[in-house]
């Protein structure tokens, strides 16, 4: 009996390893295998897709598969979305001015205290709180602008009812600052 049960979760380990592989091999990087994972050190146990069929041709670093769902989706307006669980959230869409993204976090009449915990020339970490509120915990976000091929676009953390941690918020932020170009021309 215990064999059977032995034989019985070593293929459903396989076949999951296969489910989760299926249909995602047009999105993994091709290049050389060592450049499949990030050289970024904060970026660890992540791997490197591109988004060339969801309408952006940008490679982007986004948790490994086979320890999450990825959940690619392209909003009507062209935003398109990538979620892997609730510790990975992330937009990209056209355009973004961090400037302008600074004013609106300090004019924000709803959230009077933030907080920029970290700036660097392509983005931004911030936090949103409530001045003298005891029960609202501050809300951690990034915000990234980065020019690809002469186009710029907006990475950010996607608003809801979760709210990241820091460290969580700071993987994202990194991982939108070394997005790059995917130069390849799109499957038709």
């Amino acid at each position: 009996m215990k064999r059977i049960l032995f034989i019985a979760v070593i293929a459903s380990v396989c076949c999951a390893a296969s489910c989760n592989s299926g249909g995602e091999e047009n999105n993994e990087y091709t290049g050389d295998e060592e450049n499949t994972e990030p050289k970024n050190d904060a970026l660890k146990g992540m791997i490197i897709v591109s988004l060339l069929e969801y309408g952006l041709p940008i490679w982007v670093t986004v948790p490994d598969t086979l320890s999450a769902h990825l959940d690619v989706t392209v909003s009507d307006w062209g935003q398109v979305e990538i979620r892997s669980g609730n510790n990975f959230q992330m937009s990209i869409a056209d355009g973004g001015d961090i400037k302008l993204r600074k004013e609106d976090i300090n004019s924000d009449l709803l959230f009077s205290d933030p907080k920029i915990l970290l700036e660097e020339p392509e983005g931004i970490v911030y936090s949103q709180g409530v001045k003298n509120d005891e029960y609202f915990k501050p809300i951690n976000h990034f915000y990234v602008v980065k020019n690809i091929n002469g186009r710029d676009y907006e990475f950010k953390d996607i608003a809801g009812d979760y709210h990241y941690p820091e460290r969580v918020v700071i993987k994202m932020f990194e991982a939108a600052k070394v997005a790059e170009a995917d130069d390849r021309k799109p499957n038709s």
